[in-house]
C-alpha cells in the first residue's frame, strides 16, 4: 500500500491505487498522537545518557561529514550488565546515516554506569579527534585519579589504544583537598604554539581534589604536563563543601578560554554565578582585569597566595535570600561579536539550610555580557519545574538546556512546564526559543509532545549557520548510576528539503526472506506458539495486519527483507514503522542492509503524527494500549527505476524476557537541496 502527496517544492505527485483498506481502532480526531516530534528524529545509540560538566560531548566533523557524539551505557538500560559503564563513542555518518559505535573503554563509578563517565572530544587541527574521560571520582568502588585518553585517526578511521594520565602522580603533595577526578573539557589554542608546531596547545581542565586542576600538551596530544590547580576554595565556604565550585568553558580556539562558576555545590550553598576567561596564561574578570597573571605558577608547589578564587571573578549574577536561589549553570556559549550566553537555572523562592525546600519551583534563566559596555544582563525565561528525581541528594537536577553555538538568539530547554502555555505537562518536553530581544523575551514552539517518557539535557553541537545538530536522551532516569534511555535527536538542515513520508505497508506481496526460502506465515489473531517463523497478526494494524515474531516463548526468526520498487532517480530517507507497548519496551531490528542492523526502541523512535503524512495515511492504536512508531533507518541515493531494499530481524529475547516484534511497513521521503536564494 503506498501513498504519496509531494509538497509544491516537487515537480509532481505520485498517484498510486490503494490496494487495502486501513484498519481504524478509533477515529483520528479522537486519538491523541503520543511521542510526537517536530523533526525527523534520529536514534543514535540505544542505551546512553551524559551529565552536563564535560565539553564538548559531540562535535561536528565537517571536514569527514560526519558526527561524533559520546555516552555511557548503564545496567539498567538495553544491553544489560553487559553493556554497563561503557564508554562509548557514535560516529553518525552524515551523508548515508549510518551509525558505528566504539567502546573507548568502561567506567563504573558508585555502582554502575554513571552519566558523568561521558567523553569529551576536540576536533584537533591536524583533523583528528581526542577523546578524554574519567570516573566519577572512582572506578569500581575505589577512588581513582586517572584521566583515560584515545585518539581518532580520521584518515584511517581507527582509534587508538586507550592511554591514562594520572593526577596523583603529578599534583604537588601539598595541594589541598581530597578525592579522585571527574569531568573532562577539552580545547586547542591555535595562538598558543610554544614549540612551533604549527599545532596549538592542548588543554585538558578537569575536577580533581574538589577543584579544577589543568593538564596541557605542546606536541599535539602524544605527552601530557601537569598545569596546576586553576582556583582555590573561595571564601565563606559552608561547613560540609563537596566540591569548590562548577565550571562550564566556551573557547574561540585561538586565544581564549572562557569559565562560568559558582563557588560550591549548590546543595550546600546559595550559589551565584560567576565569570572570568584565560588568555596568554592568565586569568581575567569580565573587565579584562587581570586577577592571575600566572595560571602555571602553582604546578610544582601548591601556594594559595599564587591563584585565585571565583571571589575575584566578575559576577554575572547574585542569589537572593529570599528568591531566586542556589543557582547553577546549564550552558556557556562565546559568539564572534565577542558577546556571551549562559543558561542557568535558579530555584523560585528563598534559600534554606534544608536543600530539599523549595526544590519544586525551578526556573530557567538567561545571562548575556555585552561587550560594548562590559555589563551583564540576566533575564528568568522559562520554569524548569521541580527536580529531576526525588530519590537521593540532588534536589537541584532539572532537564538542562542549550544554548545554539551559531545564532545567539536561539536557545532550547527541557522542562516540564510548557513554556508557550504555563501548564504542566506529564513528562519532560524539548522546546525551542527564540529571541529578537537579547533575551528579555522568548518566543517558544514545542519540539516533542504528548510524551510518554522524559525528554532530558539537550546540547547543540557547534555546526553553522545553515546546520543544527540538536540532540539529547530520552527515557527513564531515577539517578545518576540508573537510567533506562536512549539517546536521540534532529539533524535540521536549512538548504535541504524533504517529500511528506510515503508509507508502504509490508504484505506478503513484497515481503521476502532474505535467504530465498519460503516465507511460511501462520496466520493468527491470538498468541503465537514459539515456532521460530514470522506470523501475521490479524485484526491489527495498517491494512488490518502486521508481521509479528516472538509470541510466547524465544524464537530464532529469519530476517525479512521488504522491498519498494519502481522509485524516481533520487536521495530517499528510508524508515521502518514498529509497534511496541505503553509500557513495554517493544523493539525492532532494522537496517537498509541484511548485516547492519540496528535494534529501535520506542525511547529512540517517534510516535506517528499524521501532519507529516500524505493526507490520507492513517495511525491505528488498540485501546490506547499499543502505539506506532517510526524509527529513522537511513539515506540511500536511487537510481532511475532502482529499489529500495528494507531488511527486518525477528524478536529478541533474554534470559528474563522475551522482547516481541510486530512490525508493519516501511516509508520513504525524497530529499531535495534548496538552492541558494538569489537578490
Amino acid at each position: 500500500m503506498r501513498y504519496a502527496v509531494f509538497n509544491s517544492y516537487f515537480a509532481r505527485a505520485i498517484a498510486v491505487p490503494i490496494v487495502c483498506i486501513l484498519a481504524l481502532a478509533a477515529p483520528l480526531s479522537a486519538q491523541v498522537n503520543e511521542n510526537k516530534v517536530r523533526g525527523n528524529l534520529i536514534q543514535f545509540t540505544d542505551n546512553g545518557a551524559w551529565s552536563w560538566f564535560q565539553d564538548e560531548r559531540v562535535v561536528v566533523d565537517v571536514a569527514n561529514n560526519q558526527i561524533i557524539l559520546g555516552a555511557i551505557a548503564n545496567g539498567a538500560g538495553f544491553g544489560g550488565t553487559a553493556v554497563d559503564g561503557d564508554v562509548r563513542a557514535i560516529q553518525f555518518d552524515l551523508s548515508s546515516g549510518s551509525r558505528k559505535t566504539t567502546v573507548l573503554g568502561n567506567l563504573k563509578s558508585y555502582g554502575g554506569g554513571d552519566d558523568h563517565n561521558v567523553p569529551a572530544f576536540q576536533i584537533k587541527q591536524d583533523g583528528n579527534i581526542l577523546a578524554f574521560y574519567a570516573g566519577h571520582n572512582n572506578l569500581n568502588g575505589n577512588e581513582d585519579g586517572r584521566s583515560f585518553f584515545r585518539t581518532l585517526d580520521t584518515t584511517s578511521n581507527t582509534w587508538s589504544n586507550q592511554r591514562e594520565f594520572s593526577w596523583w602522580n603529578s599534583i604537588p603533595s601539598n595541594t589541598p583537598g581530597a578525592g579522585g577526578t571527574t569531568y573532562s573539557n577539552l580545547f586547542q589554542l591555535a595562538k598558543e604554539d610554544p614549540d612551533g608546531d604549527g599545532n596549538g596547545r592542548l588543554y585538558n581542565i578537569a575536577r580533581m581534589h574538589q577543584s579544577p586542576h589543568i593538564m596541557y600538551s605542546d606536541n599535539n596530544g602524544v605527552d601530557w604536563v601537569y598545569g596546576g590547580q586553576l582556583t582555590k576554595q573561595p571564601s565563606g565556604a559552608p561547613t560540609h563543601s563537596y566540591v569548590n565550585g562548577y565550571y562550564k568553558y566556551s573557547s574561540n580556539g585561538q586565544d581564549r578560554i572562557d569559565i562560568i562558576a559558582t563557588e560550591f555545590h549548590p546543595r550546600d550553598y546559595n550559589t551565584s554565578i560567576y565569570h572570568a576567561y584565560i588568555k596568554n596564561g592568565k586569568l581575567l574578570n569580565s573587565a579584562n582585569e587581570v586577577i592571575d597573571h600566572d595560571i602555571f605558577d602553582v604546578a610544582a608547589s601548591f601556594d594559595a597566595s599564587k591563584i585565585t578564587s571565583t571571589d575575584d571573578f566578575t559576577k554575572v549574577f547574585q542569589a537572593g535570600a529570599t528568591e531566586n536561589s542556589r543557582a547553577w549553570i546549564s550552558d556557556v556559549q562565546v559568539y564572534e561579536d565577542g558577546s556571551i550566553r549562559v543558561l542557568f537555572k535558579a530555584r523560585d523562592g528563598a534559600y534554606s539550610a534544608n536543600h530539599d525546600m523549595g526544590s519544586e519551583n525551578q526556573n530557567v534563566w538567561l545571562a548575556r555580557f555585552d561587550p560594548s559596555s562590559s555589563s551583564w544582563s540576566t533575564y528568568k525565561i522559562a520554569r524548569a519545574g521541580g527536580e529531576l528525581f526525588t530519590a537521593g541528594a540532588e534536589s537541584d537536577y532539572t532537564g538542562l538546556g542549550a544554548l545554539d553555538p551559531s545564532d545567539p538568539n536561539t536557545v532550547y530547554i527541557s522542562t516540564e512546564i510548557n513554556p508557550i502555555t504555563g501548564v504542566a505537562t506529564a513528562q519532560h518536553e524539548i522546546y525551542k526559543g527564540a529571541t529578537s530581544s537579547n533575551g528579555a523575551s522568548f518566543a517558544w514552539s514545542a519540539i516533542t509532545e504528548n510524551s510518554t517518557f522524559d525528554n532530558l539535557r539537550p546540547i547543540v553541537a557547534k555546526w553553522d549557520a545553515n546546520n543544527t545538530a540538536l540532540l539529547w536522551w530520552r527515557g527513564e532516569m531515577t539517578s545518576s548510576q540508573r537510567f533506562d534511555t536512549a539517546v536521540v535527536g534532529l539533524i535540521i538542515r536549512e538548504r535541504e528539503l524533504t517529500s511528506p513520508i510515503e508509507y508502504v505497508d509490508a504484505s506478503l506481496a513484497n515481503t521476502k526472506r532474505v535467504d530465498g526460502r519460503s516465507l511460511n506465515i501462520t496466520i493468527l489473531t491470538g498468541p503465537e506458539e514459539a515456532n521460530g517463523s514470522w506470523y501475521v497478526q490479524q485484526g491489527f494494524g495498517n491494512c488490518d495486519n502486521v508481521f509479528a515474531s516472538g509470541g510466547t516463548g524465544p524464537e530464532d526468526t529469519p530476517t525479512l527483507s521488504t522491498v519498494v520498487t519502481e522509485l524516481e532517480e533520487g536521495i530517499y530517507d528510508a524508515f521502518v514503522f514498529f509497534w511496541a507497548g505503553n509500557d513495554e519496551d517493544w523493539q525492532i531490528r532494522a537496517g537498509l542492509s541484511e548485516d547492519m542492523l540496528t535494534t529501535f526502541r520506542r525511547f529512540g523512535a517517534q510516535g506517528i503524527d499524521p501532519e507529516q503524512f500524505p493526507r490520507d495515511f492513517v495511525s491505528v492504536e488498540n485501546n490506547s494500549d499499543l502505539q506506532l512508531y517510526r524509527a529513522y533507518l537511513g539515506r540511500q541515493p536511487i537510481s532511475e527505476g532502482e529499489s529500495l531494499k528494507f531488511f527486518v530481524g525477528g524478536s529478541m529475547h533474554t534470559a528474563n524476557r522475551l522482547i516481541p516484534t510486530w512490525f508493519d511497513g516501511v516509508g520513504y521521503s525524497r530529499v531535495v537541496d534548496v538552492p541558494e536564494p538569489s537578490f
